[in-house]
């Protein structure tokens, strides 16, 4: 009877074991899983998006697609690294403010098309600076006068410059950097056409009348640096998270 009675315990207690130990191997497993869908689904893709836009060095003067954080599931959003998240959280807080200021923007340029054009052709008119067409001539390069204003628009609404000088070195600067491949209209402006820069100062403040927003242009930029920032802070800890 006694031996029966301790086959019976020790069966109980082996089986037991065997199920703590099923069940402590079933949740390591699971967990397992879980780190590798993170992994896959969540910080992969995560990183690639912001790799990304460190590469391009984004954003500049357009807003940046946020879908991809959107698009996460509750139950993603729950399990992956909350440290992570809310930095992530942030970085996308202030992108949707950046995203509403380059909005706003090219709200306001579609709207004053026409106002702008009339105001650069009348200025650079007066020195000659447009061809038969109203445009500018750029090399061999028809540029309307609008159409170059847009591509240096945040240039142009930079309230610190005050010389001709500061004007073309940041508009070089700008077009360096971010469209290369138009890099020699700057230098061939100063080169061939050097009063384009005086006769531009000089409308600067008409053309920021124009696009006064309810947003404050320093303040703007300073947020555009910050972004900059936490785009590359979390591409390197996205990077460890992805391996």
């Amino acid at each position: 009877m006694a031996e029966d009675y301790l086959s019976f315990i020790g069966a109980i207690i082996g089986g037991a074991i065997s199920g703590a130990v099923g069940i402590i191997i079933a949740r390591y497993t699971n967990k397992l899983q879980d780190k590798e869908r993170l992994k896959d689904n969540v910080y992969r893709k995560l990183y690639g998006y912001v790799f990304d836009l460190h590469k391009r060095d984004e954003p500049n003067d357009y807003g940046i697609s946020t879908d991809i954080w959107t698009k996460l599931e509750p139950y993603e959003l729950d399990k992956m690294d909350q440290k992570i998240r809310t930095e992530f959280e942030t970085f996308i807080k202030e992108t949707e403010i950046w995203n509403k200021f380059c909005t706003a923007l090219d709200a306001r340029y579609y709207k004053h098309e026409s106002d702008i054009k009339k105001i650069l052709q009348d200025a650079f008119s007066q020195i000659d600076l447009l061809n038969a067409n109203g445009n500018i001539t750029i090399k061999d390069s028809n540029n309307s006068v609008e159409g170059l204003l847009k591509v240096y628009l945040m240039v142009i609404m930079n309230p610190d410059i005050k010389d001709s000088e500061t004007l073309f070195k940041m508009m070089a600067e700008f077009v360096q950097k971010r469209y290369s491949f138009r890099a020699y209209e700057i230098p061939y402006l100063k080169e061939n056409k050097p009063l384009f820069f005086d006769a531009l100062l000089k409308q600067l403040p008409a053309l920021r009348q124009i696009f006064l927003l309810d947003f404050n242009y320093a303040e703007m930029i300073k947020l555009r640096d910050t972004i900059k920032i936490h785009i590359t802070e979390l591409k390197d800890q996205l990077k460890k998270l992805a391996k």
